[in-house]
């Protein structure tokens, strides 16, 4: 490490303790269960049944963890869940996660969660802040008045876009020359990156009354994204295709500020 380096958080991950097959929760076993495990369980007809009345209830959408809450909050089918086959393998596979966890790849893996999660504590702690010095004051007014709107559910939203947050930090820490901190917050190539917080996008695509300047912005970006591409495609000239790319790759690139 660089002496001039930030260090890394100090943090201390303990053994987990296996809980026995008499000790463990049912309810920790439940959560557990996949689609596939609760179709054994239940088989077909019962599951089908149960799955029509999570649709009558939910505007005809379903979620395997709504069914979990069915089963939860109807005592005969817990019980018989807790004497289901089905309990026994989802404890195989308990025990096998807690061995995997506290294997010395699993410990270096939650150390490294633990030290990411303690520095982007104060990253977010930064990016609320900034947020709350930009927000006009009648939001505020505005959001005592309504936060309990049961209409609204206000609960499913977040104001951090976690990832974009984690991606600006790591870089922010490469730009230090902090490379240990930048290695525990790089996230892997397949993470989905949003400037968007958490249900924002989708409370946009319901009230796009409200948000018509922003949504006509990203139209004209995406526009003008299609116009250089199909110009790139048909440019001959290699030294003006690669300008091209240049003025795409610059444009998508930048920090964009939502």
């Amino acid at each position: 490490m660089n002496r001039n380096e930030t260090p890394l958080p100090n943090v201390k991950v303990q053994e987990k303790k296996i809980l026995g097959p008499q000790e463990i929760p049912i309810v920790k076993l439940l959560s557990m269960a996949k689609k596939d495990d609760l179709l054994d369980f239940l088989e077909l007809t019962s599951f089908r049944e149960i799955e029509r009345q999570i649709k009558a209830n939910n505007a005809g959408k379903f979620k395997v963890s709504e069914m979990k809450r069915w089963i939860f909050e109807h005592p005969e089918y817990l019980e018989r869940f807790r004497r289901s086959p089905v309990v026994v393998r989802l404890y195989d596979d308990y025990v096998q996660k807690m061995q995997k966890a506290n294997s010395v790849e699993g410990v270096e893996k939650q150390t490294k969660e633990l030290q990411a999660s303690k520095i982007m504590k104060a990253a977010r702690k930064k990016y609320v802040g900034c947020i709350a010095t930009k927000t006009p004051p009648e939001v505020y007014e505005d959001c005592l008045d309504e936060y309990n709107d049961p209409t609204e559910s206000y609960e499913k939203y977040s104001i951090v876009p976690y990832n974009a947050l984690r991606q600006k930090q790591y870089d922010h820490e490469l730009e230090l020359g902090n490379s240990q901190r930048a290695g525990v917050l790089k996230l892997t190539e397949r993470t989905k990156i949003s400037y968007l917080p958490k249900g924002l996008r989708q409370y946009i695509d319901a009230h796009p009354e409200k948000f018509n300047d922003y949504l006509r912005e990203i139209k004209a970006e995406g526009e003008y994204l299609d116009a250089v591409k199909h110009a790139m495609r048909n440019e001959k000239d290699l030294n003006a295709r690669e300008r091209m790319r240049g003025r795409l790759y610059d444009y998508i690139t930048e920090e964009k500020e939502y």
